[in-house]
């Protein structure tokens, strides 16, 4: 949208809804992703933030608010791209 918020929907071969995510930007560029169900329960969140030096960190939850990954994102000096996952537990995947 205007915002640049995304919407994405989700549907099956017979063009039924099976999910939507939501994703909004903040003032800050932070970006807030909610998965729903075809029925409209929230089914995972994931939130990327980005700190001063450009370094995106993402953290999902699932429905109840339980922190199930995250995923951690450095650029170096040279602009070199690592991405690192960790499970629910901060280890990494």
């Amino acid at each position: 949208d205007y915002y640049g918020n995304k919407n994405t929907t989700q549907t099956d071969q017979y063009g039924n809804t099976t999910g939507t995510a939501k994703t909004t930007t903040d003032y800050y560029g932070n970006k807030n992703t909610t998965q729903t169900d075809q029925y409209g329960n929230t089914t995972g969140t994931a939130k990327t933030t980005t700190d001063y030096y450009g370094n995106k960190n993402t953290t999902q939850t699932d429905q109840y608010g339980n922190t199930t990954g995250t995923a951690k994102t450095t650029t170096d000096y040279y602009g070199n791209v690592k991405t690192t996952y960790y499970d629910q537990y901060g280890n990494v995947k």
